[in-house]
């Protein structure tokens, strides 16, 4: 396998993996944003833009069958990347929306109204 290649699919599969993490941290419940998360993403994206520009270079008519069929799993792997950017980005919407209420103490009736209510 062509080494642009190779390094595409380690790429492509640390994004699935960040993604599942994200997921994963998203539905126990922490819509804060990590920053060893944030990290790991700006990392991948400088990896990405290094790589991409090499591939563009690829003619599906010029690679061998091994790198065809890692070409069909790698853009299998991308679109469960897709998949899993979009669930986190309905997580964080949900859980954007559902912040609690903040709790507020009901104001005591007027003395007047219990004096009243006692027969005071």
């Amino acid at each position: 396998m062509n080494p642009n290649l190779s390094e595409f699919a380690a790429t492509c599969d640390e994004a699935y993996a960040l993604h599942l993490a994200e997921n994963r941290a998203l539905k126990a419940g922490s819509h804060a944003e990590n920053a060893s998360l944030r990290e790991r993403r700006e990392t991948l994206l400088e990896r990405l833009n290094t790589v991409l520009p090499a591939l563009q270079e690829y003619r599906p008519n010029h690679l061998t069958s091994d790198a065809r069929a890692e070409v069909a799993r790698l853009r299998e792997r991308i679109l469960q990347t897709l998949h899993l950017s979009r669930e986190n980005e309905q997580l964080l919407l949900r859980g954007s929306l559902q912040r609690p209420q903040p709790t507020v103490a009901p104001k005591p009736p007027p003395a007047s109204t219990a004096a009243r209510a006692y027969g005071a």
